[in-house]
């Protein structure tokens, strides 16, 4: 047997994944990493939160953290005593989110099972979903480069400054209202029939935005070299696949240093639709919707604007986005 590329797995695990079989496929990885001669230790969440306490005590990071009780508390004892070089997450895009939270620049690689809804980051880098093949990448060690952003706004319930890592996209628009809408509902595990009914309100109450961005301190341009005053929709993306559905521009790249500006000027429902046509066939930007690669940028707006981070709630505007310098390796298959 190939001697594995890492010997002490911490798996990290939202137990309602997957319609709920978090746990128990948690559980199957944690036993196909033991056979293949790894030591292992498993943490299941019990809420928000939870995932980046934990990755922070098993990489020492001192983060500061609120009070928390005493099951987590042991848990983040346990995964500090363990000393892990490699940390997975079986889960959504969220659970490993709240991982890299916790982590200090590039500290240890991560592996992901994906449970998720759209699982957005297994589609881009071709992850495996099941936990025999994902305990082969742990043997194997290939990992690929992800760049990281520093998003920071305004908590949307407490007011404060409130800075999230984003790995995916950020969107202030239509999608950023479905998303507030669907956790707004939330009672449980989230699946793709979950977002229908929320999207069909969000756009029968959509009305363009009026945001201000900026990226390095000039407004976005148009092809043309003009400057744009106002944008209806923004999204930031690192990613091809968005939310599992429509596909962005294909020459993005994972850990270039940039991500993609989409951006739509008027952004009224027709646009949105003709635009959500073309990603269905691959064929973003173009039509009503333009794109900028950037590293920095700033939004601003009359009002309070909420926006989402990698499809979870994040905050309100004014807005700062940076494409910061620290990057994560990720296990995947190596490339074609």
């Amino acid at each position: 047997m190939t001697a594995p590329a890492f010997h002490r797995a911490l798996i990290v695990a939202n137990p309602i994944a997957g319609k709920g079989r978090g746990a128990a496929s948690a559980a199957a990885l944690q036993q196909a990493l033991e056979a293949r001669g790894l030591e292992t230790s498993l943490h299941l969440t019990q809420g928000a939160g939870d995932a980046i306490a934990v990755s922070a005590a098993a990489t020492r990071n001192a983060l500061p953290q609120a009070a928390i009780g005493i099951a987590l508390q042991a848990a983040c004892d346990e995964a500090r005593a363990f000393e892990p070089d490699v940390i997975l997450s079986v889960g959504g895009d969220g659970t490993l989110r709240e991982i890299l939270d916790g982590m200090p620049t590039g500290a240890l690689p991560v592996g992901l099972l994906p449970m998720g809804t759209a699982n957005v980051l297994s589609l881009d880098f071709r992850l495996p979903k099941q936990p025999e093949r994902v305990a082969d990448l742990v043997v194997a060690g290939t990992t690929r480069q992800l760049d990281l952003a520093s998003v920071t706004g305004t908590h949307p319930v407490t007011g404060l400054p409130h800075t999230q890592t984003s790995f995916l996209a950020v969107g202030l628009g239509i999608d950023a209202e479905i998303v507030r809408r669907v956790h707004a509902e939330r009672s449980g595990s989230i699946t793709k029939w979950s977002y229908v009914p929320q999207a069909a309100r969000a756009i029968w109450a959509h009305r363009p935005l009026r945001l201000t961005v900026t990226s390095q301190g000039r407004l976005l341009q148009r092809a043309d070299g003009s400057p744009i005053g106002q944008v209806g929709t923004l999204m930031l993306a690192n990613i091809i696949n968005f939310g599992g559905i429509v596909r962005l521009d294909p020459t993005t790249q994972s850990d270039d240093g940039e991500w993609e500006a989409y951006f739509w000027e008027k952004a009224r429902i027709p646009h949105l639709i003709t635009s959500f046509a073309r990603g269905l066939s691959g064929r973003l930007p173009g039509g009503f919707c333009q794109s900028r690669r950037v590293r920095q940028v700033e939004v601003t707006s009359d009002e309070p604007i909420f926006y989402h981070v990698d499809g979870d709630p994040g905050g309100l505007t004014p807005m700062t986005f940076r494409v910061t310098d620290r990057r994560q390796r990720i296990l995947a298959p190596e490339l074609p």
